[in-house]
């Protein structure tokens, strides 16, 4: 899925895939589903308003003890896909703690797929052999 979200961007097709998949998960009986990429969040949001059972997002927490903290917080994503909606997960949740909290993208995406984090760590050792 996440090959589809670097080439295609968010779209109804994922949202889909998202939905489906949290529905399957309820229908086996999960009182709890957990979804573990940041990439689709929005997907996400769409699948809690349709399945009965509750959905949490991986980075929930992390951004509910980044919106309690007054001051800056760095925002470091590891594919494209992830910026915009780690960005507006990270907004959602200092609008709703009140706090005055400024949030900052810190460069690129560094990793866009596994395949390519692999192929950066090969070439650094065999740059620093």
């Amino acid at each position: 899925m996440l090959q589809d979200l670097l080439r295609d961007g968010t779209s109804p097709a994922i949202t889909r895939r998202i939905v489906t998949l949290a529905t399957l998960a309820a229908d086996a009986g999960a009182d709890l589903i957990v979804f573990t990429c940041s990439s689709t969040s929005p997907a996400i949001d769409a699948a809690r308003k349709l399945v009965p059972v509750p959905i949490v997002k991986i980075d929930d927490v992390m951004y509910a003890d980044a919106a309690r903290s007054d001051g800056r917080v760095g925002l470091l994503c590891t594919t494209r896909s992830t910026l915009e909606p780690s960005r507006s997960l990270l907004a959602e949740h200092v609008a709703a703690s009140g706090r005055r909290v400024e949030a900052k993208a810190i460069g690129k995406a560094v990793f866009a797929s596994p395949e390519w984090m692999v192929r950066d760590v090969v070439a650094r050792v065999a740059a620093a052999a």
